[in-house]
């Protein structure tokens, strides 16, 4: 299969190994499923909690903006074993229908299909190093107040 072909079938195998997810009724995308009403308002929450506290020194404020923003960490975590169990159910898909025919076009599949699990867990990282460093601000603060 030539590069061009494969790179057409980078994103589609991965969403529907979401689709089998949800079809076998998994916990953990049903966790996500749950949480992600809250996370359409828990940034701008989170940001303008934290600023305001840090602005009017109103340590207890700064901490709610931590508290949600710790929710957003939680679900970036819970997001990798999520996104990596897809990118896997994606490459078996294209095994099952004999859409990589040459170890090179598996690997490559395999390389595609991975680095999306890598991003999760890049932004995962930074998400945690992110509220670590807000925690390190709120607990300065507390001590300035």
């Amino acid at each position: 299969m030539p590069k061009r072909r494969l790179r057409r079938w980078r994103s589609p195998p991965h969403e529907l190994g979401h689709v089998q997810q949800y079809q076998t009724g998994s916990p953990m995308i049903a966790a996500r499923s749950f949480l992600l009403p809250a996370l359409q308002f828990t940034p701008t929450i989170s940001y303008m909690a934290f600023l305001l506290g840090f602005m009017f020194g109103m340590v207890g404020l700064m901490w709610i903006g931590v508290l949600m923003f710790g929710l957003m960490v939680f679900f970036s975590v819970l997001t990798v074993p999520i996104e990596i169990d897809a990118s896997r159910r994606g490459l078996k898909l294209l095994e099952d229908a004999g859409l990589l025919d040459t170890p090179e076009e598996r690997q490559g599949a395999r390389q595609m299909l991975g680095a999306a699990g890598w991003t999760y867990i890049a932004a995962a990282a930074t998400s945690l190093m992110q509220l670590l460093y807000y925690v390190s601000l709120t607990q300065r603060s507390r001590r300035r107040y």
